[in-house]
């Protein structure tokens, strides 16, 4: 049997070879063919060298459900066999044998031997549908969304996101479970399932108030607690009113303030502040008050002067004092809360006596100059809120004329002392002014 020649192949030639004869998955390696010896009669002609052919490898073995997972073990071909006898001196043949003690010369080589066998399949291995939906479904968990729930509307209409995602992965050819996360976290937005949930991100994303899901997503839990925990009603508590007020800036923090300092505020607050406030801005009953405080149009600037309106028109009113919108704005813009202003308007009520003059008071009072409205009968809710803020220099000095009008009277009827009528709070405020 004659040895076999052929050069050692390279690795690179191995490769060239395993690219242009992939091997069939499952199928047994073809049988290498020995070299068989060529022509070469026993007489006359010598024998030409056999024609081994490749060995072929095993593919790789299926395990754990993904292909191509341990390479095949390369195929071998036997060497070519057979050597055809050398030729005889000229003239020979069977009609004229060689000579019996002559020795026969060499014969021909023998075939050369088979090529190497070609290497199991070393294809990347595929990912399974499993574990796929393993990594898709960690991915759907941050942001809280159902990978069964079909889409009605976005790039994945009609498919669960479970479909659409495994659609994906197996068109990229995605076996990495890093890659693939990325890629469920770059397409969601866009899904008509995540369109449903979060409204308001695009518009979030546009106005750059959020950069990532991640940053939407928190936000949306963080003002969802803070409502429910504020007590708005639940049918306020709904993705569309979440997102507006993500998409317009307004952060966790200060829907918390709109909420306890707001809206309980009013909730909480005297009869007469929820009346002026439900009259004033349209808020009657809890559902319309708290659609005024998370309107993200109204900034919280707008709604504390809103609030602090009502609350010292109420405080008026508590004290049966009727005062308009702009009076009792001005006041609130004063810095005048709910209590401090309650104080003045109870005082104003309790020197009523002050603001019920006759005719013989209030037309022999002396005209103080500059001041309009002279010797006409005061009001409690006109001048005397006037002067008892200090909103209206006028309103001070008619208060002050008619405070020592009555002092006069009372000293002349033997009534209340100077001192009595110095308690009147118009009085007290010119004399300190």
């Amino acid at each position: 049997m004659a040895k076999n020649n052929a050069a050692a192949k390279t690795q690179a030639e191995e490769l060239a070879y395993a690219a242009a004869h992939p091997p069939t998955p499952n199928a047994p390696a073809p049988a290498s063919n020995v070299g068989r010896p060529t022509g070469g009669d026993e007489w006359k002609t010598p024998g030409a060298p056999g024609g081994g052919t490749s060995g072929g490898g095993m593919p790789g073995s299926l395990t754990g459900g993904d292909y191509y997972q341990t390479p095949g073990a390369p195929g071998g071909g036997n060497a070519g066999a057979g050597p055809g006898p050398g030729p005889y001196p000229p003239g020979t043949s069977l009609d004229n044998p060689p000579p019996t003690t002559s020795a026969p010369p060499p014969g021909g080589g023998g075939g050369a031997g088979g090529g190497a066998g070609g290497g199991g399949d070393t294809t990347t291995p595929a990912i399974s549908y499993n574990t796929a939906i393993e990594i898709i479904d960690a991915a759907l968990q941050v942001v809280g969304l159902d990978p069964t729930q079909v889409a009605t509307s976005g790039i994945d209409v009609g498919q669960t996101l479970a479909q659409f995602f495994w659609s994906q992965i197996q068109s990229a050819g995605l076996t990495d479970s890093t890659a693939i996360g990325d890629m469920v976290t770059s397409l969601l937005p866009a899904t008509g399932q995540f369109i449903v949930a979060f409204p308001g991100y695009q518009d979030a994303l546009k106005n750059g108030y959020v950069r990532t899901v991640a940053q939407y997503v928190s936000a949306e839990e963080g003002i969802t607690a803070t409502m429910l925990q504020g007590g708005i009603p639940k049918d306020l508590i709904t993705p569309t009113t979440v997102g507006n007020l993500i998409s317009n800036g307004v952060s966790v923090n200060e829907v918390a303030a709109r909420v306890n300092q707001g809206y309980d505020a009013v909730q909480n607050a005297p009869a007469e502040v929820q009346n002026y406030f439900a009259q004033e801005f349209g808020a009657q009953g809890p559902q319309a008050l708290a659609t005024v405080f998370l309107n993200p149009h109204i900034d919280d600037l707008t709604l504390n002067k809103m609030l602090a309106g009502a609350q010292v028109r109420g405080a008026a009113a508590a004290s049966n004092l009727t005062i308009s919108q702009g009076l009792s704005q001005r006041l609130a813009d004063q810095g005048q809360t709910y209590m401090s202003a309650q104080a003045k308007f109870q005082q104003i009520t309790n020197q009523a006596g002050l603001f019920e003059q006759t005719v013989g008071e209030h037309s022999s009072q002396t005209p103080v100059p500059g001041t309009e409205n002279m010797n006409t009968p005061l009001s409690a809710s006109d001048q005397g809120v006037g002067a008892a803020f200090g909103t209206n220099a006028n309103d001070v000095q008619q208060v002050h004329q008619a405070a020592l009008a009555r002092q006069n009277e009372f000293r002349g009827t033997g009534g209340a002392s100077s001192t009595q009528a110095e308690g009147y709070s118009g009085l007290s405020v010119a004399k300190s002014s």
